[in-house]
């Protein structure tokens, strides 16, 4: 019989500091990229090169934030027993999908689904952002697990 070795207590430690690590340091990002969204719409700068520059540096550090928050989710999951790929998938994907729905053609899309295309673009932005959910979940299971295993007979 091929048993599973389990993790220890300080292994599953280490496994629930860096994926809080991971998520502070995107969730920091997302709320900068809000306020430089929120920046650039107020003060209309759509057509200046410097602001361009800034917003796609912004967007491949964001990305790069949510590989290592990908990477951290799924060590995370596989520490638990659970598919960590399957975790980390989603979280690689989710933002993704939100890059994808801005790219898209809003308006002949919002037509089809009688929205405006502001919602969708909020519809990309909880798609976005849905992974940072994941922190939630698989955190209190890591301190379920390490309570179970703290004080176990």
């Amino acid at each position: 019989m091929n048993a599973k070795v389990k993790p220890s207590v300080d292994s599953l430690l280490r496994s629930e500091a860096s994926l809080d690590r991971a998520f502070a340091f995107l969730a920091g990002l997302v709320v900068v990229e809000l306020g430089w969204l929120v920046c650039r719409l107020s003060l209309e700068l759509f057509d200046a090169g410097w602001a361009r520059t800034g917003t796609a540096l912004l967007t491949a550090a964001t990305l790069a934030a949510y590989g290592w928050f990908a990477v951290e989710t799924g060590r995370s999951a596989s520490g638990l027993g659970k598919p960590g790929w399957l975790y980390a998938g989603w979280v690689i994907g989710a933002p993704l999908v939100a890059i994808g729905v801005g790219l898209a053609d809003l308006d002949r899309v919002a037509r089809l689904l009688e929205l405006a295309p502001l919602h969708l673009k909020f519809v990309g932005l909880l798609i976005g952002i849905s992974p940072l959910s994941l922190k939630f979940v698989l955190s209190s299971q890591l301190r379920s697990e390490i309570h179970d295993r703290t004080f176990a007979d």
